[in-house]
């Protein structure tokens, strides 16, 4: 995941996403995810919400591939984050068959929604074939 400023969607071409600065040490070795949605929020800051990814095994040995849903709070003016966290897994969703035996834990982020109650709605693509809900409180706090 990297980060760059630019003044204008104009200037946004593949050179200037190339050359985004990497946001070090927010995977652990072996793991690997991307940003899906980000907000500003009140204080300036950025809330992310993202999926983390790694090569798992099921009861049977067999290779599957995890994508949980995840967040954090993204500084612009320091580079840095903090809050960074595990906010769904596929286990939260409704069950459903997924595409492929090895998508069987996959739940790859597809946003949040604010709620009037202050809750949010998480939305995540299940098994690379469903798309599901769950409500969650503040991802960015």
């Amino acid at each position: 995941v990297g980060f760059c400023t630019i003044d204008s969607l104009d200037e946004l071409c593949a050179e200037v996403v190339e050359n985004a600065e990497y946001i070090d040490g927010l995977f652990g070795e072996g793991e690997w995810g991307g940003v899906n949605q980000v907000c500003v929020l009140e204080n300036g800051k950025l809330g992310i919400a993202a999926h983390i990814s790694f090569n798992g095994k099921d009861e049977n040995g067999e290779r599957l591939s995890v994508y949980c849903n995840c967040s954090f709070v993204f500084d612009p003016e320091s580079r840095g984050y903090d809050n960074f966290k595990i906010i769904g897994t596929k286990s939260a969703y409704s069950a459903c068959k997924a595409k492929l035996p090895r998508l069987e834990d996959c739940a790859f982020t597809s946003g949040v929604v604010k709620r009037p109650d202050g809750r949010y709605d998480l939305y995540s693509g299940i098994g690379d074939v469903h798309e599901g809900r769950i409500v969650i409180d503040d991802p960015f706090k």
